[in-house]
């Protein structure tokens, strides 16, 4: 019983890709190349049917096929097992999709694993380039700080622009010497407006190019403090670049007040220096003048009488001549062209004499007062 098949239908010949005569009237054994063998059949029918079970058929031919077999017994009207009923279900095409589907999960977790090393490689370089991002700008701030601290130690005004010109820095220099303070700043406050009106459309342009990179000349304007005052200073800056882009403007403005008074004051001297120079010419050659009147007088004494009015018109003259010696010695002694002498003077005559050379050189506007000590001796 169970070993030959008596009845196949035309779906059987389909799946196993036989004629019809070709699987009636031959065991299961061959028909299914030994997947199914006629005891087992028997065996799973002693027990009342079994089944589904899958089998494999044609994996030599590189085409394999996926069945599945359930068997169930036929009974006569006794209840006893005459025949069995065999039932295959190609599944191939499930099967297929299946493996399709393993394949395509199998490829998806490679995708997956790949992905998220890549991934965790992203959120690490990411990482660590925020690090060095927030290095970076801890340094930067570390080193704008340490730059205005020591801005804050130099007399000189520095300041920072952002591009458009606003003022942004200004160290307490600055503040002190232009009277504006940090809420100035933070209101709003152009980087010409640092100068007079008529000053700052030319510190505009110079500041454009100068942001450009096209000058660099120092250049002197007129500071404008808040109180209305004003000082001139020599400006220089240079553009301020962070990792390669603009972000404004940096410069130093130098006080030269000081010094454009002490330019003054050395022209004066100079001037003084020249005039005195020329008074020492001058006093040389009317001492020269006042010497020859001085002999003269001295020969026409010796042949004039002693009574009369001429000598004493004489004398008259010798006085005034010897005024006027005094006066060039004293203009020569000014000047450093007379080889200055020690000796011993009487102090209180030396002063008044040269209050008469003063009053003449002051002016009619100032009064000269002298206490003399009559009890004064001479002094060398």
């Amino acid at each position: 019983m169970y070993k030959r098949q008596a009845y196949a239908n035309t779906a059987a010949a389909r799946t196993f890709e036989r004629p019809l005569a070709d699987i009636a009237g031959h065991t299961v054994d061959r028909i299914t190349d030994h997947r199914v063998r006629t005891d087992q059949v028997a065996a799973v029918l002693d027990r009342g049917g079994e089944g589904p079970e899958d089998i494999v058929m044609g994996e030599n031919t590189g085409f394999p096929r996926y069945l599945n077999v359930s068997a169930a017994p036929m009974e006569d009207a006794s209840g006893k097992p005459v025949a069995a009923v065999l039932s295959f279900r190609d599944h191939t095409i499930r099967e297929k999709y299946r493996a399709d589907l393993e394949l395509h999960r199998a490829r998806l977790e490679e995708t997956v694993v790949r992905r998220t090393d890549e991934l965790a490689k992203t959120v690490e370089r990411l990482q660590r380039e925020k690090a060095e991002r927030e290095h970076a700008e801890r340094t930067k701030e570390q080193s704008e700080a340490r730059f205005h601290e020591l801005a804050d130690l130099l007399p000189e005004l520095v300041y920072e622009t952002d591009p458009a010109g606003q003022l942004t820095y200004m160290n307490r220099h600055g503040f002190e010497a232009t009277g504006y303070d940090p809420e100035d700043l933070e209101s709003g406050f152009a980087g010409p407006d640092l100068f007079i009106p008529a000053e700052r459309a030319a510190a505009l342009e110079d500041m454009t190019r100068r942001m450009g990179g096209e000058d660099d000349t120092v250049r002197e304007y007129t500071v404008l403090r808040k109180d209305g005052s004003t000082y001139p200073a020599l400006l220089r800056s240079m553009p301020l670049v962070h990792d390669g882009e603009l972000v404004g403007l940096r410069g130093l403005l130098l006080d030269i007040g000081q010094r454009k008074e002490l330019e003054l004051q050395l022209r004066q001297s100079q001037r003084l220096e020249a005039i005195g120079q020329l008074a020492g010419g001058v006093a040389h050659d009317f001492n020269n003048l006042l010497t020859v009147i001085l002999g003269t007088s001295f020969f026409i004494r010796k042949e004039l009488p002693a009574e009369g009015r001429g000598p004493t018109d004489l004398a008259t003259l010798e006085r005034a001549a010897e005024r006027a010696s005094q006066l060039t010695r004293q203009l020569l002694a000014f000047s450093r062209k007379q080889v200055l002498e020690r000796r011993h003077v009487q102090l209180n005559t030396v002063i008044e004499e040269l209050q008469v050379m003063l009053a003449r050189l002051i002016g009619e506007d100032i009064e000269i007062g002298l206490g003399l000590d009559a009890a004064l001796g001479l002094t060398e």
